[in-house]
């Protein structure tokens, strides 16, 4: 406050110059009118000189002298100077300045001798007074209360005892009367005051019984008392302090009481409603207090909040018995002392029966007043209260209702309401404007204690609906129409939901409820569910309770529900659902989640939902699968987790089951899609299959496959596989919801983006290729899946308008070409169709009009529909790819691919045939039992649709071949433009990668389809088509396409080669049929180059065909034994798919499928504990291969070999062999037959016989049955020589050497190089192989090669033990699958003669059988017949050696598998008959009979 007079100096010189300048300036500013705005006044100028003095900068003596110089001059300064003073002493006393206070003290005790006291003792704080000696303090209290107590409250009365009782009893008796009609309130007013001035009656005491009367008679309020007060009391304040006297001395003890109570409380309602009393002046009387009011009440609400964390703890213990009805005991001890607490307080509370008295007279105004001080529905939860304003709410929304019911006239019967309070005047609501400012205030004070009154509910609600019914229809055309939307919103997501959790099994109120919601979009009606859920429950007391209520009767009756119990349930479930259906779902889905043998009983248990429920349903599946806090992957990351299957099981069936409106639910797959995320679409999927009887499976049989090739009624009833029973009406749902909210085009636009998603984007999230080949496949399934439901309920015209065109899918949309034509070519077929029956009639209408005009080609006329509808679209999409594309792929080929299906190339015959003889089977069927069970008249119409049926399955298959002949017809006349001369093997790997593998992988149709294009381009001779090229370009090396597969693929792909390898197998089994299908056929010109001398052309001949053929077999088992041998789980994989696919086909050979057999073996040998799904598929791959092993053929049977090359591998077989017994009869009771693999991973078996068996039995058969034996052990080294060279070939091929000598070996080297000659092999190979096998296995396994001949037998019997366990141990370590080989019988003595004699009739054998065969392949067919007696016998007996070869071989195999694996060589079997024991016996007897000859 400093101005600048008292500066350092000034105080310095004070003596000498200050105080007189001082006095001057004082002076001069009290001559002047002082401006209070200005910086510089007298007051100021004092106040620095005391402040100085104060601070210590002046002396106090010096401030003493200038004070009395002022009082000289000016007495009045006095008060002034003591004001001063007194801001001094509170700024003091702020402060923290002990000098300050001690100097301003003293200043104050020097000023004493001044002025007079009194001034001090007026102005002066008491502590203050008492510092300076003034006063003393007990003295001084003792004196104020006195004083105050005589101002205040003594009455200035000295005749009170003396008062006359009947003036009382005058004023009594006239104020208690009514108004007479001719008197007036000034009358009456007049009377009390002459009463008053007669007896000189008290004016406070007649307040006090005019107050009285009133209470009496509260009827005469605002007729009587009311004007009274208002004129006899000018001031109301006296008013306020009457009632709160009146009120505490009111008790609730008894009836009568609590009735004075409420009178009391009617009378201040009056007079706030008048005026004559203030909120703040009535609200200290009343009790208690507003911060006991909201402390209890969060008490309270706390109390209810951890009663519901007590519901979510896990108890790990079970609780006995007595423990149990304890806590269930003091449960309900609690909720009943909570529900009684509370009203107890509220009977008690002053501020909630003013509240009451105030809405019953109408006064909402300063009812909400009150309300505001309390916590938010705490006045309202106070029953008296909530139906009071349900009464004001009748009364307010009336006139409203009368014309908005929606109710049909002769059904409404409602009577205007009437008011029980006659002295209400509220306002009535006459628009829907007016319930902006009259009903909805009200109504959001009630919250939730509307349900007190559900009448009043219906009200509300059915109000609301009639807005918005007409806002939504149009037809609402008054004012603030936005503004009176949102207060709807708003009443529906404060008022109506949550009243309707206290409303107990209120099926009405909940169909009502949804009347309003209905009519809201799904978001918005999703939004008010995400709120009624996850804040209102938590906002009141009543509503956490009636939550906690829920969820344990949920917990009851999911504990109890079985399907057995499914209707009983089921009507619980519905009960407790109308009220609370979020609290109630959201406890379910944990149950689905979990237990999924719960899914179908809890969905047929939900028949007896409302409509309302059924919606939050669908919202609170929706959370379910967006909860942030769960991973949609198994803990292995592998799979996708069971919560998510278990809701798509769910959300399918229940969707399928009821009428529920499911957008939200697309919608939300929808935006996962839109944020890359494919986990969701597994929901769609299961959507489509319990809802549309849409599936798609790659285990679809032959039939299946030829059905899903014809047309619609064939696909329907044959391509089907799954129950498509009651799927009419849930289909028909499905398609409202997806055109009525547009999400037929987002959806398949954004699967189609999304799998390429999955490989560049969604895979960097994603650790195991296995999960991301699952997502893959699962996107691609379903949008087949979407597509396909699309076709089946939308027209063509309706799926033209909703899909884009072809070339915005490529430009816009950027959906890759497979999947863009997939969703366009029903469209493109259905142009052609179109265009073609428009030419069509435009021939008839030419023909009508000039009979000379002939009848067009039907064919001709289709190439000009395809060529007017798909030209112009190879012109518009040919800028969305590469123009070098276009260089090396013709354009028209491409769309004609495109667009073209296997309903194009194909007719299932068989697939009709069969499905007319299964409805002629029924009609039969009916015939003969039908009459039992049904009436005549409905077996006549089932006789009629039996036999619709048969005529349109034949009319079907009469339309699909004529339009497969104009379709061929089509391909006929364009086959020119597919391929041009210079660069024929380019343009076919074009066709390959951008045509057959794309659509070969898309769907299990489009593997067909593939090949069957392939073929039909063969069939029609297309120029310069390499048929051979592109065969060898399919079978070269698939193991790259193998690994590059999804499962599904890898399923498809194995069709397609299926497919393939049955043309191709056809071809190489028949000469007839390769010349009529092949030769003259442009695919199967070859080329020959001839060094410089220049390049010729010539067809491939049936042989060389069959050499191909055996390459190609050669070349898919080198990449499947590649697969097998990389360890990786997906090459694994898709090559057990596609090999168990092509098993019909493949393999064919015995080399190659014994190869495949080992491989496979090992697989699931070292995946039984890895991977098991890996080891299922190789052990039922390995089940299949065996069943196949009658189909195999030898090597010079699948295709020519030349006889000198057989004669080489029988010499070196039968060298083999000598060698072989050579070894063996150094054993005196054990042959040990060896065989050795090249490589580190040898297979070893070790085959004993016991010597006995050789010995022992003298008598048997000719000699003939010793030829035979020989014969077939000559044949059976003969295969295993045969595969032993064949898988030579192969570097990653097994290698199987027999025990060598020296000559052995010489001959072994020549066979490996005729053979490897044959197979394209060089010698150097050859030999480097020999040589590297010889020397492994010397490196290797030296011990298991007998390398002396002159070792003792006795030496050899005393290491056998040693040996076999050695053999045993190594074979267990390398873990590998064995080859079967043949069991050596071979005698003690005569080995060379027998040697001898058998070795050359091994090699009659073998040269007989070659000619034979080499005769057989020059003799022509036509011939065979004539030369019936030789040759057939011969070829007879050729036959019986094979079969008796392979049955020896195979019996060996078992024989051979079973001694590896530690078991019996002879088996018994599970049960044997008396037959095949005896037979068995005499086979042996027969068998040691013809080693007993030999000897």
């Amino acid at each position: 406050m400093a101005a600048g007079w008292l500066s350092a100096d000034v105080c310095k010189a004070w003596d000498k110059s200050g105080k007189i300048k001082t006095l001057d300036e004082y002076e001069q500013l009290r001559s002047q009118s002082e401006n209070w705005n200005s910086p510089k006044t007298s007051d100021r100028l004092l106040y620095e000189v005391l402040h100085s003095s104060a601070k210590g900068s002046l002396k106090i003596s010096q401030l003493i002298s200038f004070i009395r110089e002022l009082l000289k001059k000016d007495a009045s300064v006095q008060q002034e100077i003591v004001s001063l003073c007194c801001i001094l002493d509170a700024e003091t006393k702020v402060s923290q300045d002990s000098l300050q206070r001690r100097n301003l003290i003293c200043i104050f005790k020097e000023l004493l001798t001044l002025m007079p006291p009194a001034i001090f003792k007026e102005q002066l704080d008491a502590d203050t007074l008492e510092q300076i000696d003034l006063v003393k303090a007990d003295d001084f209290n003792k004196k104020y209360i006195k004083v105050k107590t005589k101002l205040y409250y003594k009455q200035q009365k000295f005749n009170l005892l003396r008062e006359e009782s009947e003036g009382y009893a005058k004023l009594i008796t006239d104020v208690s009367q009514e108004l007479n009609p001719t008197d007036t309130i000034s009358d009456k007013l007049e009377n009390i005051k002459s009463l008053i001035g007669c007896f000189n009656l008290d004016p406070n005491r007649v307040l006090d019984i005019i107050l009285q009367a009133f209470e009496n008679r509260p009827d005469l309020g605002e007729e009587l008392y009311v004007p009274v007060l208002t004129e006899y009391m000018p001031e109301y304040d006296s008013i306020c302090q009457m009632l709160g006297f009146h009120l505490k001395n009111c008790s609730m003890n008894t009836p009568d009481d609590r009735s004075h109570t409420k009178r009391v409380f009617d009378v201040m309602a009056i007079l706030m409603k008048h005026g004559l009393v203030s909120l703040d002046g009535i609200y200290p009387h009343l009790s208690p207090s507003d911060a006991d009011i909201r402390e209890q009440y969060k008490k309270t609400l706390s109390d209810a909040r951890s009663s519901v964390r007590k519901t979510r703890a896990v108890h790990t213990g079970e609780k006995k018995e007595e423990d149990k009805k304890e806590g269930d005991k003091k449960e309900g001890e609690d909720e009943t002392a909570a529900g009684e607490a509370p009203n107890s307080m509220q009977d008690d509370n002053g501020k909630l029966q003013l509240t009451e008295a105030l809405l019953k007279q109408g006064a909402w105004k300063q009812a909400k007043e009150v309300m505001d001080r309390l916590p938010q529905y705490h006045a309202t939860s106070y029953e008296p209260i909530a139906k009071t304003m349900c009464q004001l709410i009748h009364y307010v929304i009336d006139p409203m209702y009368q014309r908005h019911h929606g109710l049909p006239i002769e059904l409404f019967r409602c009577k205007p309401y009437l008011l029980p309070y006659t002295t209400v005047s509220l306002a009535q609501a006459n628009s829907f404007v007016d319930l902006i400012e009259l009903t909805f205030p009200m109504l959001r004070y009630l919250g939730c204690h509307l349900v007190c009154d559900p009448s009043l509910t219906t009200k509300v609600v059915r109000v609301i609906k009639s807005f918005l019914a007409q806002r939504s229809g149009g037809t609402y055309s008054g004012p603030k129409s936005d503004l009176l939307y949102r207060h709807c919103l708003a009443v529906v997501d404060e008022v109506l939901l949550p009243s309707l959790c206290l409303a107990e099994a209120n099926c009405c109120l909940a169909e009502q409820m949804w009347s309003i919601l209905q009519l809201l979009p799904y978001t918005l009606r999703y939004q008010l569910y995400g709120q009624w859920k996850s804040q209102s429950y938590y906002m009141q007391p009543e509503l956490i309770s009636a939550r906690l209520t829920t969820l344990k009767k949920a917990k009851y009756i999911f504990s109890r529900l079985t399907k057995d119990n499914v209707k009983q349930q089921g009507r619980m479930i519905g009960k407790l659902s109308h009220a609370n259906p979020a609290v109630f779902f959201e406890y379910m889905f944990t149950q689905v989640q979990v237990y999924d043998n719960l899914i179908t009983p809890i969905v047929d248990s939900l028949k007896y939902l409302s409509s309302l429920s059924f919606d939050v349903l669908t919202y609170c599946l929706i959370e379910a699968l967006a909860a942030p806090d769960k991973e949609k992957m198994k803990y292995d990351d592998t799979n996708l987790s069971a919560w998510l299957k278990g809701l798509a099981s769910f959300a399918a069936l229940a969707l399928k089951k009821y009428q529920v409106e499911y957008a939200g639910l697309l919608q939300y797959i929808c935006n996962q899609l839109k944020a890359e995320k494919s986990f969701d679409l597994l929901i769609l999927r299961e959507m489509l299959t319990k809802i549309g009887g849409i599936e798609v499976s790659e285990e679809i049989t032959e039939q299946h496959m030829e059905a899903m090739c014809g047309g619609e009624l064939l696909r329907l009833e044959g391509g089907n596989f799954l129950q498509t029973r009651n799927v009419k009406k849930p289909s028909q749902r499905f398609k409202e919801t997806i055109l009525k909210h547009d999400l037929a085009t987002p959806l398949a636009a954004l699967m189609a983006q999304q799998r390429d998603c999955i490989v560049y984007k969604e895979s960097v999230n994603v650790e195991h290729i296995k999960l991301i080949g699952k997502i893959y496949d699962q996107c691609q399934d379903t949008f087949v899946q979407y597509i396909t439901f699309l076709s089946s309920v939308l027209t063509i015209e309706e799926l033209s308008k909703k899909l884009p065109s072809l070339e915005e899918m490529l430009s816009v949309y950027h959906i890759p070409s497979d999947a863009a034509f997939y969703l366009v070519r029903p469209m493109l077929v259905h142009s052609i169709n179109l265009k073609y029956e428009t030419l069509r009639k435009q021939d008839k209408m030419a023909r009508d009009k000039d009979k000379s005009v002939q009848a067009g080609d039907k064919a001709k006329r289709y190439i000009e529909a395809f060529a007017a509808v798909l030209d112009p679209v190879t012109e518009r999409i040919k800028p969305h790819f590469e123009p070098k594309m276009w260089d090396e792929l013709s354009s028209t080929l491409y769309t004609t691919f495109w667009t073209l299906s296997a309903y194009d190339l194909y007719v299932p015959k068989a697939a009709y045939e069969r499905e007319v003889n299964l409805v002629k089977q029924k009609v039969l069927q009916l015939e003969q039992e039908g009459g039992r069970d049904m009436r005549e008249t409905k077996k006549r119409k089932e006789m009629e649709r039996y036999n619709q049926m048969i005529i349109k399955f034949k009319n079907e298959e009469k339309t699909q071949a004529d339009h497969v002949s104009r379709v061929i017809a089509k391909l006929d006349h364009d086959k020119d433009l597919w391929f041009k001369a210079p660069d024929t093997q380019k343009q076919v790997e074009r066709f390959i990668q951008f045509c057959i593998f794309p659509r070969v992988l898309h769907t299990t149709v489009d593997a067909f389809f593939c090949a069957k294009m392939i073929h039909t381009m063969h069939r029609l001779k297309t120029p310069h088509f390499g048929t051979l090229i592109i065969l060898d370009r399919i079978f070269n090396d698939i193991t790259y396409l193998i690994t590059c597969c999804t499962e599904n693929e890898a399923h498809r792909y194995g069709r397609f080669l299926c497919c393939i390898l049955e043309i191709v197998m056809r071809w190489r089994e028949s000469e007839s049929t390769y010349r009529k299908e092949c030769t003259g056929h442009p695919g199967f010109v070859t080329t020959f180059r001839a060094g410089a001398a220049g390049t010729n052309h010539a067809e491939l001949s049936f042989e060389d065909y069959r050499h191909v053929c055996h390459k190609w077999q050669f070349r898919m088992t080198r990449a499947a034994i590649a697969c097998f041998e990389s360890g990786n789980y997906t090459q694994i994989r898709n090559a057990l798919i596609v090999l168990t696919k092509v098993l019909p086909h493949f393999p064919m050979i015995i080399g190659v499928g014994q190869a495949l057999e080992r491989r496979v073996d090992k697989v699931h040998k070292e995946e039984k504990e890895k991977r098991p799904d890996l080891y299922a598929l190789a052990m039922g791959y390995a089940g299949q291969l065996k069943g196949r092993k009658g189909h195999w053929l030898q090597d010079h049977v699948f295709h020519y070999v030349p006889p000198e090359k057989l004669k080489k591998k029988a010499e070196a077989k039968q060298a083999a062999a000598r060698e072989a017994k050579t070894e063996s009869c150094k054993s005196d009771s054990v042959t040990v037959v060896k065989v050795v693999k090249a490589d580190s991973k040898a297979d070893i078996v070790d085959h004993k016989t016991s010597s006995g068996s050789s010995g022992s039995a003298q008598n048997g058969p000719k000699s003939s049955n010793l030829k035979s034996t020989a014969a077939a052990s000559s044949k059976t080294n003969k295969d295993r020589a045969e595969a032993a060279a064949f898988l030579k070939e192969s570097k990653k091929v097994d290698t199987v050497e027999l025990p060598p000598s020296k000559k052995v070996e010489a001959d072994a080297k020549s066979d490996l190089k005729t053979l490897a000659s044959s197979n394209g092999v060089s010698s150097k190979e050859t030999k480097g192989s020999t040589k590297e096998m010889k020397t492994k296995r010397e490196r290797k396994d030296p011990d298991i090669i007998i390398k002396s001949e002159n070792s003792s037998p006795i030496k050899i019997l005393e290491d056998r033990d040693h040996k076999r366990r050695k053999v045993e141990s190594d074979s267990a370590k390398n873990s590998r699958s064995r080859s079967s080989e043949g069991k050596s019988l071979a005698p003690e003595s005569g080995m060379k003669r027998v040697r001898s004699h058998n070795d050359m009739s091994k090699l009659n054998a073998a040269e007989s059988t070659a000619k034979s065969e080499k005769r057989e392949r020059e003799t022509p067919r036509s011939s065979k017949k004539a030369m019936e007696s030789p040759s057939s016998e011969k070829q007879e007996v050729s036959k019986k050696r094979r079969s008796d070869v392979a049955q020896t071989d195979s019996n060996m195999n078992s024989k051979s598998d079973r001694h590896k694996n530690g078991g019996d060589v002879e088996p018994r079997p599970a049960k044997r008959s008396k037959d095949e024991v005896r037979e068995k016996d005499r086979k042996a007897d027969k068998h040691r009979s013809a080693t007993r000859k030999t000897d």
